[in-house]
């Protein structure tokens, strides 16, 4: 039996990286090629350079109460070009020659090799498209490498189709969200399923026009800006694998990873979120209001979300995203041999160790000089038994290493 990514990632200790960019070229008529194409085998030589791949990033907005849609930034791709291989589609040496370039798929995994079994394990870090409207995507000076801006799937698509394209008419919010994105616009691209929409605050009686009887969306107002401000405080939209999720803002599943105190290379910036804290909560220009029992910070923010307007809907609002910003969370920062399976709401345990007996002396592991004894994750006061969710995660590719930013979820 193969051994899976995390057996080859546990019992390594010189891990022997593999990336694999594979690319679903756009046709000139409709539709995509049938079948994922790696790139290399595509141009049938090496063509990666130093530092081809930038860092992957995805994140959930670091406060209590905007988030709505996670923050996942362009990937950028650099490859060597020298012979025309990445140009555009009108470019008869282009993998793309015959095809069109914007808008084609790509998609990267990242994993190891296992130089005893002889097993690779990979995992997906990114799918997304080409961006050629993106003055990233350019010839460097030399006219020798090419680079391309890659933007994830789903915020793409959610930029790219407005109110007036979609014209939903649901008034419940999973309803709403399962109508907007159960289309073709998103289906050819993104798997979409019922069972994996679930909101935090299932907004009822949504409503398209405004108090006055205005219209509450426009016809050019994105699809992002409308699901971010209905998911205000209590649900993230995200894509994973080609498959679309709107979920509260919980950690998933069970526990993702555990790391041990062998694979944790820096441990950073433990802190209690106060600052995040927000124990009073108002509705504009108007008496609805809620208050944490008791009021400890004193901290207020004021909300005008589009779509809810009865005094019921609103006061129930405020008291389900209430109940997220009035409470601290704790959090941190490790930095660990890159991991590609973690992602953002994954939940995970950090084993930190401590030394016995008190009285030791040991090898401090940051500085490499001689130490008191302490627990080399300083002042942290987790606690090893503790899970965490994962609230940002970046890979960087030319470190070779994961930096997982995490907080408590309850």
């Amino acid at each position: 039996m193969a051994l899976t990514l995390d057996e080859i990632y546990d019992r390594n200790q010189c891990l022997n990286a593999v990336t694999k960019i594979e690319v679903k070229r756009k046709l000139t008529t409709t539709g995509y090629e049938a079948d994922w194409s790696d790139i290399e085998t595509l141009v049938n030589h090496f063509v990666q350079v130093d530092g081809f791949l930038g860092n992957i990033k995805s994140t959930i907005p670091n406060d209590s109460y905007s988030f709505g849609v996670v923050d996942v930034p362009e990937c950028k791709l650099v490859y060597n070009s020298l012979w025309g291989e990445f140009e555009k589609e009108a470019d008869t040496r282009s993998i793309f020659f015959g095809f069109i370039r914007h808008m084609s798929l790509i998609k990267i995994s990242y994993g190891y090799h296992d130089t005893k079994s002889g097993d690779t394990a990979l995992e997906q870090v990114y799918y997304g498209f080409i961006n050629d409207e993106s003055s990233g995507t350019k010839v460097g000076k030399d006219n020798i490498l090419q680079h391309l801006q890659v933007e994830d799937a789903l915020m793409m698509l959610c930029k790219k189709y407005t109110f007036a394209d979609i014209s939903p008419v649901q008034t419940d919010l999973d309803d709403l969200i399962y109508e907007i994105f159960n289309r073709s616009e998103f289906t050819d691209f993104l798997t979409v399923n019922f069972a994996n929409i679930t909101p935090g605050y299932n907004v009822q009686n949504i409503s398209y026009t405004d108090l006055d009887s205005k219209p509450t969306w426009y016809g050019n107002e994105s699809i992002l800006s409308m699901v971010q401000g209905l998911s205000t405080g209590h649900s993230i939209l995200y894509q994973r694998n080609g498959v679309l999720y709107y979920q509260p803002l919980a950690p998933v599943g069970s526990v993702v990873k555990t790391f041990e105190s062998d694979k944790i290379l820096k441990y950073m910036n433990y802190e209690r979120g106060i600052d995040k804290v927000y124990d009073v909560l108002y509705w504009t220009d108007s008496n609805t209001k809620w208050e944490a029992s008791p009021v400890v910070y004193n901290r207020t923010k004021t909300f005008n979300i589009k779509g809810i307007n009865n005094y019921a809907q609103r006061l129930a609002f405020l008291t389900t995203i209430g109940g997220i910003t009035s409470k601290e969370y704790d959090g941190f920062i490790i930095e660990v041999p890159l991991y590609p399976k973690v992602f953002i709401m994954d939940k995970i345990q950090v084993i930190g160790g401590s030394y016995d007996p008190v009285d030791a002396f040991i090898l401090d592991k940051s500085k490499l000089d001689i130490d008191y004894l302490r627990n080399y994750l300083g002042a942290n006061q987790s606690g090893d038994a503790n899970y965490w969710m994962v609230q940002e995660v970046t890979h960087n590719f030319k470190s070779m290493t994961t930096k997982i930013i995490v907080s408590s979820f309850t």
